[in-house]
């Protein structure tokens, strides 16, 4: 059996140990994934016998069913045998090198698909659908699976996807889960994508994306300000991917990821997010946590309709806006390090509710903060905000927000023509209703004629509370209709 890379595999006992029963006869130990190599070259002795005939208990190699790296030759048929014999509960090994991939691959109910080393590279070939996906989770013709009872418990590890976005027309979505459970993809890279997403994660509870790199994408013509993963919905398209039954997404977990341009590709326009929904469902649990988000055209992070989730500890630069939620509720925006943003570093879009902005730095863009229409109970904390073209805080035609605690550095640089905070309705129908604006610190970038005020209300903004704060150095700390006291000038 060849097995040209074996990752971290052990055998039930592990394969180092002391000669004997929890051992290989002949070996005294196993130090790597060479010596694992080394001794299944071995077939004339005990050990590489012994090797092999553990590793085949648990992996199958793709090489054993004719996939060839290196060769040109469309490997897809050989890994979906390799895949399909694996059965549940085995490992698939892709050996090093690249693979043509001229069809789509089928991933199985608890498989694991190991390819470090190994890049899968999507071809052009003779009756490629206009739009192709290139790894899916369903079975050919499936159009009833529904909930989430699809194939699950998949893991994909070490592998390189490269859709090949800028050399072949064929738009679609690298991978992609549906009705599923359990899903893992660690340590993968994509590239080139063209389209529609890298990874979509559609109707699936439960999936950790960890360590990925995705670089590079091609945005077509009438598929405008795509996300590298979208988090998303069954209810579009009639395509087999199981039923349209309204199931969402939750218990997504992005982290550690690296979303950026590939050679002269910039990134996917957003880096993570969601737009879709079946009525008034929300996607519950999704957590995007310690990535890099650069090159990107768009959002780093896009949330419609997320609750009870988290952003947090991402640094975020280049892109149009740094992080947004839309009609998202009891989340939290925390300790991100956002920078060279185009508008905001961080909005709260449309009747977003109970969402905590804490601890996030944003340097150099248009506004720190935004609280929109419909927003209420929402809390901005603990921020700084450095040199904001305009305002470092904007509340428009929300409720009972609460700004406190930040430290406001520069606001309105270079011009001079805004103030730290400003409190206004919303261009259509709402206004500002009960605002408090606390123990803030407003820091000039030098005599102070860039700050106009510490904090802007217009005239029809109510019940606007201003009270502690640090405003020396402005030429006035409020304007319009506010409340105020125990505010240092």
């Amino acid at each position: 059996m060849a097995v040209e890379y074996l990752g971290n595999w052990k055998g039930p006992r592990g394969v180092q140990g002391k000669r004997g029963a929890r051992g290989l006869p002949g070996v005294n130990a196993v130090e790597n994934d060479a010596a694992v190599a080394a001794y299944l070259a071995a077939e004339d002795s005990a050990s590489g016998r012994e090797l092999a005939r553990r590793v085949g208990q648990v992996a199958l190699s793709t090489a054993d069913f004719g996939a060839e790296p290196d060769s040109g030759i469309d490997a897809t048929p050989a890994i979906q045998a390799a895949i399909d014999a694996a059965g549940p509960g085995k490992s698939v090994i892709l050996a090093p090198g690249n693979y043509a991939i001229g069809g789509r691959l089928r991933l199985r109910n608890v498989t694991q698909l190991h390819g470090y080393g190994a890049t899968l590279t999507r071809t052009q070939y003779a009756g490629l659908p206009t739009e192709g996906l290139m790894v899916v989770n369903w079975d050919e013709g499936d159009y009833t699976t529904t909930g989430y009872n699809g194939h699950s418990d998949i893991g994909v590890y070490g592998i390189t996807f490269d859709f090949a976005g800028d050399t072949i027309e064929h738009a679609g979505n690298t991978v992609t889960f549906n009705h599923a459970r359990n899903i893992t993809v660690r340590d993968c890279t994509f590239r080139r994508g063209r389209g529609y997403h890298d990874l979509e994660l559609n109707s699936t509870d439960g999936a950790l994306i960890d360590n990925c790199t995705f670089a590079g994408f091609v945005e077509t013509a009438g598929l405008p300000g795509k996300e590298a993963i979208q988090i998303d919905v069954a209810q579009y398209g009639d395509d087999d991917s199981g039923a349209k039954d309204g199931t969402m997404a939750k218990n997504i977990t992005v982290r550690k990821c690296t979303f950026t341009s590939y050679g002269e590709l910039p990134g996917a326009p957003t880096g993570v997010g969601s737009h879709a929904r079946d009525g008034g469902k929300q996607y519950e649990g999704i957590t995007i946590t310690d990535c890099v988000f650069t090159g990107g055209t768009g959002r780093a992070v896009d949330g419609w309709y997320w609750s009870k989730s988290s952003v947090t500890g991402n640094t975020v630069s280049g892109y149009t806006q740094g992080i947004r939620l839309v009609d998202s509720h009891d989340s939290a925006v925390n300790g991100n390090q956002i920078s060279s943003v185009v508008s905001q570093g961080v909005s709260l879009g449309t009747n977003s509710t109970g969402v905590a902005v804490v601890g996030n730095t944003i340097s150099d863009c248009a506004a720190g903060v935004f609280i929109g229409d419909g927003g209420r109970g929402n809390t901005v904390s603990g921020n700084t905000t450095v040199r904001t073209s305009s305002y470092a805080a904007i509340v428009e035609g929300a409720d009972e927000t609460l700004i406190s605690g930040n430290t406001f550095r520069s606001p309105g640089y270079p011009a001079g023509a805004f103030g730290a905070v400003r409190i206004t309705s919303n261009a259509s129908t709402s206004t500002s209703w009960g605002t408090s604006v606390t123990a803030n610190k407003v820091i000039t970038h030098g005599a102070g004629t860039e700050v106009s005020a510490g904090v802007s209300v217009v005239s029809d903004a109510q019940e606007t509370w201003v009270f502690g704060n640090d405003f020396r150095g402005l030429a006035q700390a409020t304007t319009g209709p506010v409340n105020t006291t125990s505010n240092r000038t």
